[in-house]
């Protein structure tokens, strides 16, 4: 019956009687009834209807058929524009009344949970966006400009409310991928376990299915507008779209948005379209991944081994008033409680650091951006990093010492938070490396005061490595008892120091002589019980001398 009508508006056009009329006067109701359908219980309908609004797309994409209710609203134009309107954004803003609650049906169904009709409302929700709002003629720059803006809406009012449907059911999904050379030494499956959970049944959730040919297609539409229409302003809108992602409850989520972040800046766009205003915006939406959420602030006094400067603590509080300490102690526990619950629900932000780490460290090394990504913002992010792994440590030493109290939901196995603050050590010694090997540059005051930072950021990472190195192997040297853990974490901080060592044994002597710092530094563990350390340290320092 909808194709008779479409038929009777192209055949009989200016027929009152014809049944197309009865379609052009209630073509939003016809709309919404088809949608009703595409909502209700029975897939082949659903289907079926989604069809029949593609028809109707076309319909309103043909300017041979310009019903009689569209003649009047442009003569009603007309007389606008005589008044002084713009007769052409009167007709975009009428086309578009039309074109909208197509659009936004469609997007529902994206988030339909049947897995074929959200794939059909997905695929003609791009195909309508692809054929009907880019124009096929030459345009000038007011009329390029109007169709960002139409763009621009589109995006912001249909595109980027899909993503709301990934946290529907993100406890469903499967756990997040881990990158591939991290290391999990405190949270390996058990012999016998599987590998990776979900693996042999995959997930129906709309993470796992929908998310990833999703933001394809938003990406294409982008590129496409910045092919067509010369103007990259819809980047902007794919990073919102990204970080909403980021900045989602779940990681999943967010582990999803990182990836696909990773591959728009790396694979999908061009590089003369990425800018240091580009890097900027990436560089805070990443930084902000390297944050534990809800992480309570703990007392200086305490280190990651639960040691510390106890007269120090014991001194301030005596100082203090009794009510004072008393809520102060109060609001701690309950910080406390409040992150332990936190993360054993949301056991899969666990998952974000690691990534995070691996995604900046694809850039920092990638040669593609080695002249787009300025120094500034190279230690912006090992800054992060740097800030990262003290607040994973905190989170271990918070979990070590209310063993119990988080309760992970069963079959599930996130890494621990030491994992990934090894991960950022080893990630981080490369990170060292690679700005202490950068070229002195001169007669440029910017560009000193952040060489001199970049020097600063070395010394305090490296302190930070040899002096964690130096507690870890005086505990298990001392006479008190030796845990498996203690012994685990010195064989990995011993590899770590190694590492750097041999790092700095390579850089030439100009660089070596910025660095007068590393003498004090490594010397301080010259003493150490292993040999390669002391030897490696003996050879480093006589270069420096």
């Amino acid at each position: 019956q909808i194709k008779e009508c479409l038929d009777q508006c192209t055949n009989d056009e200016e027929d009152v009687n014809n049944q197309g009329v009865l379609l052009v006067e209630r073509f939003v109701d016809l709309v919404d009834a088809l949608l009703v359908y595409v909502e209700g219980p029975h897939e082949e309908m659903s289907l079926h209807c989604i069809d029949d609004l593609l028809k109707l797309c076309e319909f309103l994409a043909d300017d041979s058929t310009a019903s009689p209710l569209l003649k009047k609203r442009r003569s009603a134009a007309s007389a606008d524009h005589e008044a002084g309107t713009d007769e052409s954004e009167v007709t975009s803003n009428e086309e578009l009344e039309l074109w909208w609650p197509i659009l936004l049906g469609l997007s529902r169904s994206v988030g339909d949970a049947r897995k074929k009709v959200r794939w059909k409302g997905m695929e003609s929700l791009m195909k309508i966006i692809s054929s009907h709002f880019f124009s096929k003629d030459s345009l000038d720059e007011t009329k390029k400009s109007t169709q960002i803006q139409t763009l621009q809406l589109v995006y912001r009012g249909i595109l980027s409310p899909i993503l709301e449907f990934g946290g529907t059911d993100a406890q469903t999904t499967k756990p997040p991928e881990l990158p591939t050379d991290f290391e999990r030494f405190l949270t390996a499956p058990k012999p016998g376990e599987p590998q990776k959970a979900g693996a042999a049944n995959p997930s129906p959730s709309w993470l796992d299915t929908t998310f990833d040919p999703f933001m394809d297609g938003c990406i294409q539409i982008c590129l496409r507008s910045v092919d067509v229409l010369g103007d990259d302003t819809l980047v902007e809108e794919i990073f919102a779209m990204l970080n909403s992602c980021l900045t989602s409850d779940y990681g999943s989520m967010t582990v999803k948005g990182l990836r696909r972040l990773e591959q728009f800046i790396s694979s999908d766009l061009r590089s003369s379209s990425i800018t240091d205003d580009t890097w900027a915006t990436v560089s805070h939406m990443l930084r902000r991944c390297l944050v534990v959420r809800g992480l309570p602030r703990l007392p200086s006094s305490i280190s990651l081994n639960g040691s510390g400067h106890a007269a120090d603590s014991t001194k301030t509080r005596e100082d203090s008033q009794p009510d004072e300490e008393a809520n102060t102690a109060l609001i701690e526990q309950e910080a406390i409680r409040e992150f332990l619950s936190e993360d054993a629900i949301f056991f899969d932000r666990r998952y974000i650091g690691s990534n995070t780490i691996s995604v900046i460290g694809k850039f920092l090394e990638s040669d593609r951006f080695s002249k787009t990504l300025g120094l500034r913002w190279r230690l912006f992010l090992v800054s992060g990093l740097a800030k990262g792994i003290r607040d994973w440590e905190n989170a271990a030493t918070i979990l070590a010492s209310h063993t119990g109290k988080n309760k992970i939901p069963r079959g599930q196995n996130p890494p621990d938070y030491l994992e990934t603050a090894f991960y950022g050590r080893k990630w981080m010694n490369r990170f060292l490396l690679q700005i202490a090997s950068l070229k002195e540059i001169e007669g440029n005051p910017a560009e000193g005061s952040r060489q001199a930072a970049a020097q600063t950021i070395v010394k305090e990472q490296t302190q930070a490595l040899v002096s964690m190195f130096l507690e870890k192997e005086s505990i298990l040297t001392g006479d008190g008892k030796k845990l498996a853990l203690d012994v685990k974490l010195l064989e990995r901080l011993t590899n770590l120091v190694k590492d750097m060592l041999a790092g700095y044994a390579k850089l030439p002597d100009e660089h070596l002589s910025r660095m007068s710092w590393l003498n004090p530094v490594m010397s301080s563990c010259i003493h150490t019980n292993n040999e390669d350390i002391r030897f490696g340290i003996q050879k480093l320092v006589k270069r420096l001398h």
